[in-house]
């Protein structure tokens, strides 16, 4: 009969950052009901939408929601009124927290981009004028950790770090520690997500990368 032992500790982490305090580990929240393995690559809720602000000299009186995509970004993005038309039918420029121009949207159609989703309503009141500007604004916080999703919209789609133990959450969240910084890990022994593609791995490996984690190359 065979037996297939688990990862252990010393089969992911080749090498980590001994610093003070033990640099390349943190203590993390895990979500709720998680299965997390050792050397399994994690997201992190850290990025939400939050409440939405208008320019004082707007002559409309449109409200916006805006739903995050998968590549939303810290900052604030803007819609700016491209058009006087009567109430509903205005357009606006959709701009990300870098200023770059993301396209059109026009008021009670949702526009959708990878980084947000925008939904103008018609005003009550007034049409929207030239200008008009609504400001919607990212920010981050400190979330919790839990498996990577590639289609998550909260953080949770980019790669944090490596699990550095198991851990099994139920109904309320549980403290952990992950290897998050500055480390080499072997990859052929990393967990992914079930169903990942190689190009998804890729991708979270050069996330990993900007994080100081990398694999060793002599691996396959």
């Amino acid at each position: 009969m065979s037996i297939t032992e688990s990862n252990r500790f010393s089969d992911i982490f080749k090498w980590e950052s001994e610093g003070s305090n033990r640099y390349s580990r943190q203590a993390v929240s895990v979500a709720t009901t998680q299965s997390l393995s050792v050397g399994e690559v994690i997201g992190r809720n850290d990025r939400y939408a939050d409440t939405v602000t208008y320019a004082a000299g707007n002559t409309g009186d449109n409200a916006a929601a805006f739903p995050l995509g998968t590549g939303a970004k810290i900052g604030t993005y803007q819609a700016v009124c491209a058009t006087n038309k009567t109430a509903g039918s205005e357009t606006w420029n959709v701009y990300d927290p870098n200023g770059a121009w993301l396209g059109t949207a026009t008021t009670g159609v949702t526009f959708t981009n990878t980084a947000v989703q925008v939904v103008i309503s018609t005003g009550t009141t007034t049409a929207a004028t030239t200008n008009d500007t609504i400001y919607m604004p990212v920010s981050r916080t400190e979330g919790s950790v839990g498996e990577l999703s590639f289609s998550a919209t909260d953080g949770k789609q980019y790669a944090y770090g490596v699990m550095a133990e198991t851990k099994t959450t139920g109904k309320t969240s549980l403290t952990s520690v992950a290897v998050v910084r500055d480390a080499t890990v072997s990859r052929t022994n990393l967990v992914w997500p079930s169903g990942a593609t190689d190009a998804q791995k890729l991708k979270a490996l050069e996330e990993l990368r900007e994080r100081g984690i990398v694999y060793d190359r002599v691996q396959v």
